[in-house]
């Protein structure tokens, strides 16, 4: 089995739905007051901690931490 992997963008005002993509409106800002807002992208493990930050999520260190993460082989 394929490891299963949920992203969600985390945004301040409302924006359209894309596919493949939850997005979650914090017009109050709590997800950047609890997890910093000094980088663009920010991966949260599911028990909370940040696992990864870079300044776009379609950075090549992200796609380094995920395939050592999940054991996959680095493309």
């Amino acid at each position: 089995m394929r490891p299963r992997l949920r992203v969600v963008a985390i945004a301040p005002d409302p924006r359209p739905e894309e596919p493949a993509l939850t997005i979650l409106h914090d017009p109050a800002g709590a997800f950047a007051q609890a997890y910093g807002d000094a980088a663009n992208a920010v991966l949260v493990r599911p028990d909370g901690h940040i696992g990864w930050r870079g300044s776009a999520w379609r950075a090549a260190s992200l796609r380094g931490y995920l395939s050592e993460a999940f054991g996959l082989p680095a493309s």
